[in-house]
């Protein structure tokens, strides 16, 4: 089995003009269709921008994050991983490499890279390659990858090169089960975007003809020669924008015969394609802008299924790839994870939420650093999380249980002890619970 996506996949065929066949590749597609670039963007920045953390288990399976960007930091091992996924080669922002690499996946399909290696065999460097310029894909029987050609360019000479898969990073191997090469989203909706490029054509051209029906002009035994000279005359005159409104003036009978674009539905048509490419794109429609049907409170609940449902699943996906081909066969302890809650960062109200909501997981310092805020480094306070219950440390806690002094139960005999100005303000409130009623009125004899 062998896959070539400049002649399998990779055009998606148009509507005939004038009995001549048309077609587009997915490329023309993205950077003509405005929704199918809205939604393609959408998803490749949203996972451009998310911080992506190389973490290390160790033998009791705790999780240590690993960070090439600190002094002192080693240059080599697993923390080299840090800088090759965060720090791309020659002047491209990370944003930008990620960005890439995910506009390729979704519009064709497959995104690669190739991986640049230490004699060691460990990774030190990546190179991304845009997929159209793979010639070739072998597979063997089950659909695994071989080896990948790559055209020649003009930097690494006139020959093509050839890539073992243990050289390259490919996403979207082995999606579709049955090959290696993944499936555009494109491919999905051909009909689709057929229907809506056929659209805009019919109403571009009926705007080029001034935007008026067609008619016909009734010319009684007229030569060959006449009817092109009316016709050129008619075009000339009539046929644009500017000439709109004016009078015809001929020597024959001018018959309308057109319908207004409305006649033929064509404004739900294009709504209807437009919902139809974000279905595809597991894309809520008002996030792409389609109001129609869109409030406050289902926009906003949209912009969470939109990070949950959309943008999830592709950054799992790209995760997966990571440590399958690239992490894995070097560093079996290490993994790479996008962060997510980074879709929280323009939501300060839920951001705040979440941040007393995990008071007893995060401590002070990991809040205040992940807002970019320097750390107060007060030992016990806010390098600790804190307990749930009465907001204090939990070394303070165990500290007064541990100093608290145990002594028996007092006798019945023994005269009551005088109580701490904390265990009254504990009584206070636990009296005043109990005086209160159904009816919210006070039972003044058991406060008496």
């Amino acid at each position: 089995m062998s896959y070539s996506p400049s002649v399998a996949v990779g055009r998606v065929p148009l509507v005939s003009s004038r009995g001549v066949k048309r077609d587009a590749t997915y490329l023309e597609i993205y950077r003509s269709n405005p929704f199918v670039y809205a939604a393609t963007n959408y998803v490749a920045r949203g996972i451009g921008r998310l911080p992506l953390h190389v973490i290390e288990l160790d033998r009791d399976g705790e999780k240590h994050r690993l960070r090439a960007d600190l002094p002192g930091s080693p240059s080599g091992g697993p923390t080299r991983l840090d800088a090759v996924l965060n720090t791309p080669a020659g002047r491209i922002s990370r944003a930008a490499f990620w960005g890439g690499t995910a506009r390729q996946r979704i519009i064709l399909g497959n995104a690669l890279w190739e991986i640049v290696r230490e004699r060691a065999g460990a990774p030190r460097g990546l190179v991304r390659i845009p997929f159209q310029h793979v010639a070739h894909v072998e597979e063997d029987s089950y659909g695994n990858a071989l080896w990948y050609k790559i055209r020649p360019t003009r930097d690494l000479g006139r020959e093509p090169r050839v890539l073992l898969a243990e050289d390259v990073v490919h996403f979207g191997l082995g999606t579709e089960g049955d090959q290696a090469c993944g499936v555009s989203l494109l491919e999905s909706c051909s009909a689709t975007l057929a229907l809506h490029d056929v659209l805009l054509r019919h109403l571009l051209s009926y705007f080029e003809n001034s935007a008026r029906p067609s008619g016909h002009l009734h010319v009684e035994r007229a030569s060959k020669d006449r009817i092109k000279e009316l016709r050129e005359l008619m075009t000339a005159l009539y046929a644009s924008p500017e000439n709109a409104g004016r009078i015809i003036v001929s020597s024959g009978k001018w018959e309308q015969t057109g319908d207004s674009p409305e006649h033929s539905q064509i404004v739900q048509l294009l709504e209807q394609s437009r919902i139809e490419i974000a279905a595809a794109f597991q894309i809520p429609p008002p996030i792409l802008g389609l109001l129609e049907h869109a409030i406050r409170a289902n926009v906003k609940e949209m912009r969470e299924q939109f990070g949950r449902d959309t943008v999830g699943p592709w950054v799992a996906e790209f995760e997966d790839d990571l440590e399958s081909q690239l992490i894995k066969p070097v560093y079996p302890n290490v993994q790479a994870t996008f962060q997510l809650a980074e879709q929280l960062r323009p939501d300060l109200e839920a951001r705040a939420l979440v941040y007393q909501r995990m008071m007893w997981t995060m401590t002070i310092d990991e809040i205040r650093r992940l807002e970019d805020q320097p750390p107060l480094n007060i030992p016990g306070v806010t390098d600790v999380p804190w307990v749930a219950s009465g907001a204090m440390p939990v070394t303070t806690a165990a500290e007064q249980r541990r100093t608290a002094p145990s002594r028996a139960p007092a006798a019945a005999s023994d005269p009551a002890e005088p109580m701490t100005v904390a265990q009254a303000a504990d009584l206070i409130r636990i009296l005043d619970a109990v005086a209160e009623n159904g009816n919210g009125h006070r039972n003044h004899e058991v406060l008496t």
